[in-house]
């Protein structure tokens, strides 16, 4: 019986090897979660960079749309008179529906109102100012 006994384990030895097991699972666990905290963290970095670059972008694109809408705006001006004048005065007042409103824009024709000639030509000067 004595052979028995002293190959069996010691409960303070099944322990230590237990302790030990778990201690490298700790270690295993706290290295993977290191690790992806470290790429979780280059991974946010990345995606800061990224937002910071593409709003530059979005806010130059508008920017570049607003000046150009802003340009073609005054471009335009010029000729949507004359449009106007051509399709509500020259040809039988073409834009003009029958509540004197333009079909054009929507809105109430410019020239409804104007009895001379020297009336319906709008003063375009001050627009181009």
């Amino acid at each position: 019986m004595a052979s028995l006994t002293s190959s069996a384990p010691s409960p303070a030895a099944i322990r230590s090897q237990e302790l030990l097991c778990l201690l490298r699972h700790l270690a295993s666990a706290q290295s993977r979660t290191s690790r992806q905290l470290q790429e979780q963290a280059r991974e946010i970095e990345r995606l800061e960079t990224m937002q910071v670059r593409l709003y530059g972008e979005l806010v130059r694109r508008t920017t570049q749309t607003q000046w150009l809408q802003a340009a073609l705006a005054t471009d335009w001006s010029g000729a949507d008179a004359v449009i106007c004048q051509t399709g509500c005065l020259s040809h039988g007042a073409h834009w003009r529906d029958e509540d004197q409103h333009c079909r054009r824009k929507g809105s109430r024709c410019d020239y409804r109102e104007a009895t001379g000639p020297a009336e319906r030509i709008p003063d375009l000067s001050s627009e181009s100012a």
